[in-house]
């Protein structure tokens, strides 16, 4: 299998959950604990996003801060593909509590499609740029986006070539519609992480 680095993107605002939604406690072990695990097993690295290295030092893990900072989850993209060792990279997003290491097992064997610099879900027509494999190469395209503080990373995606994983090939690989559908799921509010809460007790 491709080599990649494990990528978790922490250290955001989590305004609208009130707290670091990396730090939730769900089940027995914090949010980005889980993902942490679930990145392991196929990856050669595991690196957090955060400029803020305190609370992640835990963890006893690589941490990389951005390079343009207040520029939101595309600087911590490139930040990262910038340092990285391997020409794959693996970014997850740390509010993700059902993170799927199968389906992310199923997006690695599409990085063999020649020409392309980034394997992306679509799911129930959402895009999830944060749940996602990048290439090295695509640091410059997402470097230019910055300089030019166009932040938003729909935007960013337009400037590289994508393999976009759409539901119906999930499906057609034999994962079930719950498995997708929780795989992708991720919490934002309190409400939501309550509901996660009750899915592991």
């Amino acid at each position: 299998m491709e080599k990649v680095t494990g990528i978790i993107l922490a250290g955001g605002k989590s305004s609208r959950m009130g707290r670091d939604k990396a730090l939730l406690s769900v089940g027995n072990a914090t949010n980005i604990e889980r993902i942490k695990k679930e990145l392991e097993s196929f990856s050669s690295e595991i690196v957090i996003a955060a400029n803020d290295q305190q609370p992640y030092a835990f963890l006893n893990v690589k941490i990389i801060g951005d390079v343009y900072e207040e520029k939101g989850p595309l600087a911590g993209l490139h930040a990262c593909l910038e340092q990285s060792k391997t020409e794959w990279n693996f970014f997850a997003a740390c509010d993700l509590p059902f993170f799927s290491q199968k389906i992310a097992d199923y997006m690695v064997s599409k990085t063999k499609h020649e020409g392309i610099e980034g394997v992306v879900p679509s799911v129930n027509g959402r895009v999830h740029p944060l749940y996602a494999l990048y290439k090295t190469s695509a640091a410059p395209a997402f470097e230019r986006q910055l300089k030019r503080n166009q932040l938003k990373i729909r935007e960013a995606l337009n400037q590289i070539l994508i393999y976009y994983v759409s539901k119906n090939e999930l499906i057609d690989a034999g994962f079930s519609n719950e498995e997708i559908e929780r795989a992708f799921y991720n919490m934002n509010h309190p409400e939501e992480f309550e509901w996660v809460t009750k899915q592991f007790d």
